[in-house]
């Protein structure tokens, strides 16, 4: 569970390099197919050019973890996404929940929920 701690805390201050240290080289990032524009991004020069291109859109983003749960090669990461546009205006915050997959260490599998709701579910767990 740490590895996918210092991953966050790294992509919070913006070192992507050291957010993506983890990264098996057959990673993929697979978002919620009901989420308009959702994809499976596969492999880390994939993965590195889709977190460089969050700054096309977003002036900042972070992530701020609400609860893990550590389910052996699972991390369940409960979390809220704070993110402010390049064209100004209100924060953006809404629920950004993750399944990673670890494999040798390694970052496999990022499953992303696009609602707490589906999220909990997928693991078994309630509000």
């Amino acid at each position: 569970m740490e590895i996918v701690r210092r991953s966050i805390d790294a992509f919070n201050r913006g070192d992507l390099d050291a957010a993506l240290a983890d990264l098996h080289p057959e990673a993929e990032v697979v978002d919620d197919p009901r989420v308009p524009g959702g994809q499976t991004i596969r492999g880390r020069p994939e993965i590195e050019r889709y977190f460089k291109s969050l700054s096309r859109y977003w002036e900042s983003v972070r992530l701020v973890p609400e609860r893990f749960v550590d389910r052996g090669n699972d991390v369940f990461v409960l979390a809220r996404m704070i993110a402010c546009t390049q064209r100004g205006g209100p924060e953006v915050e809404r629920s950004l929940d993750q399944m990673v997959t670890l494999r040798n260490g390694k970052f496999i599998r990022d499953r992303v929920f696009s609602s707490r709701k589906d999220a909990l579910e997928a693991v078994g767990l309630r509000e």
